[in-house]
């Protein structure tokens, strides 16, 4: 007998683990700190997918949340915070195990010095280094599979694929990018519509969470903001730290590449 979650998924079938994606971009422009984009990254064993995938619908519709598509921005606000939900998210994934990576591209450092060291790869279609978007992307694939390989190969079980919203890079339809290379732990990447896998929602949250600490802790540093008042914001700190202290919450420091 098939397996039904390859016929649902057939993409699934030569991976041990996927690895849901999610970016977050903050721009000096819109009185943010710094110019950059933050992507964060849930590796979710395939053996898991099924329950994680169920245990998140039952919660969310315990939620009686109106909107299909989970968007954490529209979820979580301030006249109406949801801590409840914030914090059952943030136990799935504890109960699960399942990490929490974040990589920082920060364009100021690396836009320029990438823009002309890459410039030979640029194909006029795909590859482009001119473009900031795809030079983050591209950062964030490397650096998470270089990782994969050696310190954090604790993480992943056998190969993995990559799940990204195919909407934020301008794509309508499920997309895959394979590739050639056995010794890389990541296969592929998928570019596919939100609404086509719940768990997409998982990365959301974890970088919503993250965005409302870290610009809360920004304000104080500059001095825009006093002490946070704010209950969803303190409680979306709460509930970063725990993963912090879970050791399920890593960042990918592209600096100990670079050296």
């Amino acid at each position: 007998m098939k397996d039904s979650r390859h016929q649902r998924f057939p993409m699934f079938h030569d991976v041990e683990s996927v690895i849901f994606c999610d970016e977050s971009k903050y721009s000096i422009k819109d009185n943010n700190a710094e110019d950059a984009v933050y992507y964060f990254a849930i590796i979710v064993p395939k053996s898991l997918i099924k329950t994680v995938t169920k245990e998140f619908e039952s919660l969310y519709a315990a939620e009686a949340i109106q909107a299909p598509i989970f968007h954490a921005k529209k979820i979580f606000k301030s006249r109406h915070p949801r801590l409840r939900f914030m914090g059952a998210l943030t136990n799935l994934l504890i109960e699960f195990r399942l990490y929490a990576l974040c990589f920082k591209y920060d364009r100021s450092k690396l836009y320029e010095a990438a823009k002309i060291a890459f410039e030979h790869f640029n194909d006029g279609n795909l590859i482009d280094f001119n473009n900031p978007e795809f030079q983050a992307l591209t950062f964030f694939g490397s650096l998470l599979d270089a990782e994969l390989r050696s310190r954090k190969r604790h993480m992943v079980q056998g190969k993995c694929i990559l799940f990204f919203e195919a909407n934020v890079y301008g794509r309508e339809r499920t997309e895959e990018m394979g590739f050639g290379d056995d010794e890389m732990v990541v296969k592929r990447v998928v570019f596919l519509l939100r609404e086509k896998v719940k768990l997409m929602a998982l990365p959301d949250f974890v970088g919503y969470i993250f965005r409302l600490s870290k610009i809360s802790h920004n304000d104080a540093q500059i001095g825009k903001a006093g002490l946070e008042s704010n209950p969803m914001v303190i409680y979306a700190w709460t509930c970063l730290i725990r993963l912090k202290e879970e050791g399920l919450f890593h960042f990918l420091d592209i600096d100990d590449w670079l050296q």
